[in-house]
């Protein structure tokens, strides 16, 4: 340890200087998200329904040409492109239309999210599998089986069964009603 050379003050500098552009970038991405996550409230759309797309005003952006920050945005926001644009009105501009496709995402994670709630109070760990007993009718029924394949996934399903009735959880989601019992 004693025979080892010290950093220069040139190394030093390059990564104090790094790390302050690194925090300036961090600093944007946290704002655009905090005014994005306010035009979502003053819309009335949930997070966890996807958008389609955010605008940002700021052409001369530092994390303009930078993936993953832009992926970062993404992410925290649910939007599904990131879009630099001089020619909107504020500093971020969110597109409030949902398009059924979206409105199916969205509804999906919705679904999602309540079976692992269901999963939380029956003590099942994130790596347990297990079955679900489920009382859905009509376009309740079209719309799980449309998306079985993920639920299952997602939720850490072996197997969704259809029955007539069941003594579980009522869940809405939108315009869809289900019954689900959790089966260990």
């Amino acid at each position: 340890v004693h025979l080892e050379e010290w950093p220069s003050a040139s190394l030093n500098e390059k990564m104090k200087n790094k790390n302050k552009k690194l925090l300036e970038e961090m600093e944007e991405v946290r704002n655009i998200v905090s005014l994005g996550l306010e035009a979502r409230a003053k819309a009335n759309i949930k997070v966890r329904q996807p958008v389609a797309s955010l605008k940002i005003k700021n052409q001369k952006s530092k994390i303009k040409s930078k993936e993953d920050f832009l992926e970062l945005i993404k992410d925290e926001l649910n939007v599904k492109e990131v879009i630099f644009d001089d020619k909107i009105s504020g500093e971020v501009e969110l597109d409030t239309e949902i398009t059924p496709a979206l409105k199916e995402e969205g509804d999906l994670r919705e679904l999602i999210r309540n079976i692992q709630d269901i999963r939380k109070k029956e003590k099942l760990k994130p790596n347990d599998l297990a079955s679900i007993q489920v009382v859905a009718l009509g376009g309740s029924r079209e719309f799980l089986e449309k998306n079985m394949k993920e639920i299952m996934k997602s939720t850490m399903l072996k197997d969704i069964q259809f029955v007539q009735s069941v003594d579980g959880e009522e869940i809405k989601v939108d315009d869809f009603l289900f019954s689900i019992n959790i089966v260990k």
